[in-house]
Formats: structure tokens, C-alpha cells, sequence
């Protein structure tokens, strides 16, 4: 090598240490540069010695002893000076992660969810309130003429209608097998309320129905719906509003039950799940829910081993997770629960601090490694 050549080796060089650790300050900076023999650090918390100690050993294994030397190794030659001046200018930036893909068009989104959502309120509104009255009004004729008729019509349509309705979805091979899981589930909750360890064997042994079912419940709204409709004063708003006979009749009472779903939901909730769950042998209880527990013969089926035990694993993640926030709650103190003001319990996060950015991250390659020696150092 020339003259010339070795000074542009050494320039080189330094550059290359200058960009590798640009953002250490002057201590950190002789600490890490300094290569031949022990090196003590002395400074306080928070002062930045871990990081002089990790690119210090980042300088080691990346540049190799002797790279703090002002001297140009005697092997040096024009090919070392070479790889020098390849070295790029700045590392090499980390990989950008590859963005999701896009939802397919026929993939199932959000706007899909809500239109499902709609049309399914639509229909169920048409099927279970509007059809059920039309007919009704076809069938009994006017509601004000025969209020009490009226009602009991419309709801043995409306039980019908639904009846129906679960039994031919029933027939698909899809729904068949939900409802398999849906008697799985009755069976591994009967299981655990009888305290027996919930094993597919212990939870066979129990029926698929149960009392505090959604399909009860559902019956239970048809029959409250009934007597609520009865009571409530609707003949009293035609008269005083003058509604005329017809359609404009026929409308408001429509109405009229889609107002009133919400208090006959509440009133039948109190009743089903409430007070008949919490007495399922009580007499009067196994009367009033007799035709929900017929229904289930509709909504559940015999499951197979695969889906007990799918029922199995399902109640013990709820009572794993239940376990988990009562033994949290009793720890907590008192204040922490009540945090708000509502009762609600409080949580203390504790966040660890972000990790210093890694200095040990090179470009592959570095030129600065030659034959597995140490490049920089006299031979």
C-alpha cells in the first residue's frame, strides 16, 4: 500500500468506528475503545456504564482487538482498503414486518356483520311480530273488538311460527351439530353443579336439558308476551286517538309489541333465570317451564365424546378465570376496589421500562472481518 492508501485506511477506519457508535458520549466512547486489557467503569445509576459494557463487547466481537490501534496492520493490502470502502455509509435498516393482507372480497367484515346483523332483526321482527299479527287480524278481526282473543291468537301463532322455524333449521347438518354442542354444554354444567369431576363419563350420565336454558327462556317470553299484551291499556290509545279500523290499527299494535319487548325480556328473565334457577325442584317451577324443557328436545341433541369434551374444557377455562378474579379481589385492598366509586376493581399496572436499542446489530458481512482474523490488529 501507498502512503496515500494508508491514510485513507486509517481515515476509513475511524469513520467506520465514528458512525458505529456516534451515540455514545467521550467516557462511554474510551471505554469502548479501549480493547487491550481491563477496563473499570465508575458512575452512578442511570449513567450509561451497561451500555458502555455491552458495545464494548459489541466492538470486540464486530471489529476485533487492535481496532483501537492508530496503526495500519502490516498485512493491510489494496483488497482490505477495498472492503473499507464498501462499507455502507449507514447500517442497514431493520426490515419493515410485511403488511397484513387484505380481506379478500368474499371475506366476512365487519359491513358484512352488520348487514347480517339487520336483516336478521328485520326477519325475526316480520316472522315473530308482523306475520303473526297480520293473520291474527285476518283470523279474529279487529283487536279492539275481541282484545283477549286477539292475543291468545297471535301468541299460539307466534309459538308456531318459532316452533317451526327451529325445527326445520334443525334439519341442516350445521345446525344439527350445533345444537350436539349445545346438549354438551347442558351436561358439563349439570356435572359441575352435582360437584362430580367433570369427566365426559360423569357428565353423560345427566339429560341434555336444563332449566335455566335460552330455549326456556324464549318460551317464556311468547307466554309473558301473552298476558302483557292483554293488560297493557292499547285499547284505551286507539280510542283516544281516534285510530281508524284497518291498517292504521293493525300498525299500532305492531308497534305497540315491539315497544314492549324489552319489559316482557325483563319480566321473563326474573322468572326463568332468577327464581326458576334458583328453585328447579320446586313444583310449581317444573309447571311453569314444562313447555321450555319440551323445546329443548328441539335445540339439544346427544353430543359425542369430541364436543363433551370441548364442553369439558370450555366450563373449566370460565371456572379457571372465575377462580382467578375472586383470589385477585380478596388480595386487593379496599381501597384499590374501590378506585371509582363504584365498586368496581381497581388494577395496578406496572410497566417495565423500554430496553436500550441494541448496539450489537451490524451490517452482515462487515469488511473490516477478513479471513477470521482480526483486521485491524498487527500480525
Amino acid at each position: 500500500m501507498t502512503e496515500n492508501q494508508r491514510q485513507e485506511f486509517l481515515a476509513l477506519k475511524k469513520q467506520i468506528l465514528d458512525q458505529s457508535f456516534k451515540n455514545l458520549n467521550k467516557m462511554q466512547r474510551q471505554a469502548v475503545e479501549t480493547l487491550s486489557g481491563p477496563v473499570l467503569i465508575l458512575a452512578g445509576a442511570g449513567s450509561g456504564k451497561t451500555t458502555g459494557l455491552i458495545n464494548r463487547v459489541d466492538n470486540l466481537l464486530t471489529f476485533g482487538r487492535g481496532s483501537d490501534s492508530p496503526e495500519v496492520p502490516e498485512w493491510a493490502g489494496e483488497e482490505d482498503l477495498a472492503f473499507l470502502e464498501a462499507f455502507p455509509a449507514e447500517p442497514a435498516p431493520e426490515p419493515e414486518p410485511e403488511p397484513e393482507p387484505e380481506p379478500e372480497e368474499d371475506s366476512f367484515g365487519h359491513r358484512e356483520m352488520v348487514f347480517s346483523m339487520v336483516i336478521g332483526l328485520v326477519l325475526g321482527i316480520v316472522l315473530f311480530i308482523v306475520a303473526p299479527a297480520a293473520l291474527t287480524n285476518l283470523i279474529v278481526g279487529e283487536y279492539d273488538d275481541h282484545t283477549l282473543a286477539w292475543n291468545i291468537v297471535d301468541g299460539i301463532l307466534r309459538v308456531a311460527v318459532f316452533v317451526f322455524y327451529i325445527w326445520l333449521i334443525g334439519r341442516m347438518e350445521d345446525i344439527r351439530r350445533m345444537f350436539m354442542y349445545h346438549g354438551a354444554e347442558h351436561k358439563a354444567i349439570h356435572c359441575f353443579e352435582h360437584g362430580l369431576p367433570m369427566t365426559p363419563e360423569n357428565a353423560r350420565q345427566f339429560p341434555r336439558l336444563h332449566v335455566r336454558c335460552g330455549t326456556a327462556f324464549l318460551i317464556m317470553v311468547m307466554v309473558i308476551a301473552i298476558l302483557v299484551y292483554t293488560i297493557f291499556p292499547l285499547n284505551a290509545i286507539i280510542s283516544g286517538f281516534g285510530v281508524p279500523d284497518g291498517l292504521p290499527k293493525l300498525v299500532l299494535v305492531i308497534v305497540a309489541r315491539i315497544v314492549l319487548m324489552p319489559v316482557i325480556a325483563g319480566i321473563s328473565y326474573e322468572i326463568t333465570v332468577k327464581w326458576a334457577g334458583s328453585h328447579p325442584d320446586n313444583p310449581l317451577v317444573k309447571v311453569i317451564l314444562w313447555p321450555g324443557m319440551q323445546m329443548q328436545y328441539l335445540t339439544t341433541h346427544e353430543p359425542d365424546d369430541s364436543q363433551m369434551e370441548c364442553a369439558i374444557a370450555a366450563m373449566q377455562a370460565v371456572l379457571a378465570r372465575e377462580d382467578a378474579e375472586a383470589a385477585k379481589a380478596a388480595k386487593a385492598p379496599s381501597a384499590a376496589r374501590r378506585w371509582n366509586g363504584r365498586g368496581h376493581r381497581g388494577r395496578v399496572f406496572a410497566r417495565a421500562p423500554p430496553a436500550a436499542p441494541s448496539r450489537c446489530q451490524k451490517p452482515v458481512g462487515n469488511p473490516l472481518r477478513r479471513r477470521n482474523q482480526d483486521p485491524l490488529t498487527e500480525r
